[in-house]
């Protein structure tokens, strides 16, 4: 199994290194894999959310080094240990041999690819277009948004050798069709490509993207935009 891992910021985040985190751990024949989208907001309160996105990430670890194997547990201890206010989406995975968890709290998605085509895609948890489910703590310490109960579990087993499993933050899945998903899993350095395409992408003005489509088709558009919707993009690609 071989794992890689990118990261794009946003333009205008670039001097924090964005709001989105990730981390790839391994820990008793298991690879924890996960994806953390810092919600924005939170910049207009005066709180840095990558602060908090890298304490969860630091949390998270020791929750796994402790002997936590369940990926709502994990979330829930590193949020009882947070000391930062801030909110984040989750994508979180845990691979084992041929079977894997996957836990989904908001828009952060995953994918799997077999034989060039999507035998798997998480559908994204929201409240409302584009309010999407998310944890967190308040300035207070108090739990901020959805409770780490609400998140969704998937399922899979019979892994097969050569598929693709693609975590990415909205950024990614939000500016990215399937189809070129797919076409680049075919190239190197995968999740490199992914966000360097996704980021393009982002910038044109002259195509739509999905989450226009998207925004159109649930009414909340009159009319398709083009155009790209820029964000912080992350991918973790794993080729089993």
């Amino acid at each position: 199994m071989f794992v890689e891992a990118y990261n794009i910021p946003h333009d205008g985040k670039k001097e924090f290194l964005g709001e989105d985190g990730y981390f790839i751990h391994y820990k008793n024949n298991k690879t924890y894999l996960c994806v953390f989208d810092g919600v924005g907001g939170w910049r207009n309160q005066g709180v840095n959310v990558k602060e908090f996105v890298n304490e969860l990430i630091n949390n998270c670890i020791i929750s796994i080094e402790a002997g936590h194997r369940n990926p709502e547990v994990i979330i829930e201890d590193a949020l009882n240990k947070s000391t930062l206010a801030g909110s984040v989406t989750v994508i979180f995975a845990i691979i084992e041999e041929d079977s894997m968890i996957v836990y989904q709290i908001g828009d952060s998605g995953m994918m799997v690819i077999q034989n060039e085509r999507v035998i798997f895609q998480t559908e994204s948890q929201q409240h409302s277009f584009n309010f999407p489910y998310q944890v967190g703590k308040d300035k207070d310490g108090s739990f901020h948004g959805d409770s780490p109960q609400e998140g969704k579990f998937y399922r899979m087993s019979l892994l097969n050798e050569g598929d693709y499993i693609i975590l990415g933050s909205d950024g990614l899945f939000d500016n990215l069709h399937t189809h070129k998903i797919i076409n680049i899993t075919q190239e190197s350095h995968i999740a490199e490509s992914l966000c360097k395409e996704a980021y393009k992408e982002s910038k044109q003005e002259s195509r739509s993207v999905p989450f226009y489509e998207q925004a159109y088709k649930e009414g909340v558009l009159s009319n398709i935009k083009n155009g790209g919707k820029q964000d912080d993009i992350t991918a973790i690609v794993v080729r089993v």
